[in-house]
């Protein structure tokens, strides 16, 4: 096999398109351009957070088959126009408002989305729905984050009284790969991997395809550690930060200083596997880590065995540790 180091990359962005970028990997042993290049195509298209407007409210409108007052389009394709908006991700369900009253026949954008709170959207000029003059359009939209689609039957994040929507999360556009061959000395048989994406412009492609590399790595350390798990030694001093194994009671220990619990979880310095699967569980804080249970911490999905106890021996060294689960 091909030693990894001399495999290289190349990044070209596409001078047409801001949105639109070309990856090209090589050189490969045969056959892993079409398993890596696959892979990376499906982690793409349904992985990668993103922001979408998953439920609707019109005056007036109770069912998709309605019809808006004033609006040339039908209340359906406004609801697909709404679909098109590029939103950056947010961390929690936000409501937006639109709100217009035209004195003459105007077209409503995106611009014209208000929110109070912090709402990024890309695409300000896309339009939404065409508005006769004298008339007013008002609409709620209830927007999340998530990753994929979401058809508007599952969607159980829709407030009551607010129209569901099929939510499109992914921010990734487009995702085609192609391998051909390429030489290495005298053989011409490994593999040249060329990916091509396109984002809605709320990241950029270089960030797609590093956050997708990633949620790969994560997926397939678990198999990895298997072979780590048979060899690896009981480490004496961690236990003895987990256990009390003597009958003397313990000791109450001094409460942590609040201003360390308010740093970041990037202050501990774990590695990329364990700080991926902080953000997940939307840990962000290292008193958010604290509050949680020695056993909620160790089921954090594809943490391992070697992770979590990175993660004991880095509070240990700042005098913290994590809830156990018998004391709530």
């Amino acid at each position: 096999m091909l030693d990894i180091n001399d495999t290289k990359m190349r990044y070209e962005d596409n001078p047409n398109n801001k949105n639109c970028a070309t990856c090209t990997c090589e050189p490969l042993d045969r056959g892993y351009g079409t398993t890596i290049g696959s892979s990376l195509k499906r982690v793409l298209m349904s992985s990668i957070e993103g922001a979408a407007v998953i439920a609707v409210k019109a005056a007036g409108v109770k069912k998709m088959t309605d019809s808006l007052d004033g609006v040339q389009e039908d209340f359906q394709e406004v609801v697909l126009n709404l679909r098109e908006l590029s939103i950056k991700p947010v961390e929690a369900p936000v409501k937006a408002y639109i709100k217009v009253k035209a004195d003459s026949e105007r077209i409503v954008t995106a611009a014209d989305i208000i929110c109070e709170q912090e709402l990024e959207i890309v695409n300000p000029e896309h339009q939404i729905a065409t508005l006769a003059a004298g008339k007013s359009l008002d609409i709620e939209l209830q927007i999340a984050g998530g990753c994929g689609y979401v058809a508007a039957e599952k969607n159980t994040l829709a407030e009551k009284g607010m129209i569901p929507m099929d939510a499109v999360y992914s921010p990734v556009k487009r995702v085609e790969y192609k391998v051909q061959n390429t030489r290495v000395g005298n053989t011409t048989d490994y593999d040249r991997l060329i990916l091509e994406i396109e984002t809605d412009g709320t990241i950029s492609p270089a960030d797609a395809l590093n956050c997708a590399a990633g949620l790969m790595i994560d997926a397939i350390n678990p198999l990895w550690q298997l072979a780590e798990a048979e060899i690896e030694e009981p480490n004496p001093e961690l236990n003895n930060i987990i256990y009390n194994d003597s009958d003397e009671p313990e000791e109450a220990a001094p409460a942590p200083r609040a201003d360390i619990l308010d740093h970041p979880i990037e202050d501990l310095e774990l590695n990329a596997r364990p700080a991926n699967c902080m953000r997940r569980a939307q840990i962000l804080t290292i008193g958010d880590l604290v509050e949680r249970t020695d056993e909620e911490v160790r089921n954090l999905r594809n943490l391992g065995s070697k992770s979590y106890g990175e993660i004991i021996a880095k509070l240990a060294e700042r005098g913290l540790s994590l809830k156990q689960s018998e004391q709530i």
